[in-house]
């Protein structure tokens, strides 16, 4: 979610000397929403407070040894003698999950997303003007760098149906501010049935290959060299 905690991180990441940086911003309406009725506008009490985008100060590092300080909870050893081969990063920075997608593990996993959006964060999540005033912080500093780009991934269409009941005016919303900023939307909600979920909310690895290869394909028909 938008806020000042991914704010001060992004800072942080980008060398202050980057002119021609493309910057693809993903939202939903989840991102820009807090859990009623105190933390919509009150920073003091958003969620991700706590946890390793707040905790890790030093951003460019490989293995980064004040993430693994503040925020890994095993032994430092087991990094070096056992591996998890459910869940593998790629040099490129994807993490591949390695799990059995049989239809009906899907069909079990996404049933259970749907009854814990529907149960737990719809009745008490609402939009939070503070995060939506963050998201357009974090496009003008990018705007600094380079060219900023504004996506809304596919999701499945029983999730698609609760981000409408949460905020049926989400794309109006970030329209206006692609107006206000000169930024290029993507909305690939149309393109939702298209695609393959891992849970209703996670793209399958191919189908995640082809939304990049869309993506890619949109940002390199919009993006503009400054001289």
């Amino acid at each position: 979610p938008f806020g000042a905690a991914y704010y001060e991180s992004i800072k942080k990441k980008i060398a202050p000397d980057t002119k021609q940086g493309v910057f693809i911003i993903a939202a939903d309406p989840w991102s820009i929403s807090s859990k009623r009725p105190h933390a919509a506008n009150d920073s003091s009490k958003f969620g991700e407070n706590g946890n390793c985008v707040a905790l890790t100060q030093v951003v460019n590092m490989s293995p980064n040894p004040y993430y693994l300080f503040h925020n890994y909870k095993g032994k430092y050893y087991e990094l070096l003698t056992e591996k998890d081969k459910t869940c593998i990063v790629r040099p490129d920075g994807w993490v591949e999950i390695i799990a059995d997608m049989s239809p009906n593990i899907v069909a079990t996993t996404t049933a259970a997303t749907l009854k814990k959006y529907t149960n737990e964060h719809l009745p008490t999540y609402q939009l939070s003007p503070l995060r939506l005033q963050y998201l357009e912080k974090i496009i003008a500093f990018l705007q600094q760098h380079g060219q900023v780009f504004l996506i809304r991934l596919p999701v499945s269409e029983p999730i698609a149906e609760l981000e409408t009941q949460l905020m049926p005016d989400f794309d109006q919303k970030i329209d206006l501010i692609c107006q206000k900023m000169q930024v290029a939307y993507l909305n690939m909600k149309p393109q939702n049935a298209i695609y393959t979920y891992t849970d209703g909310n996670h793209l399958l690895a191919s189908s995640a290959r082809e939304v990049s290869a869309a993506v890619a394909q949109w940002v390199k028909a919009n993006r503009t060299i400054k001289k």
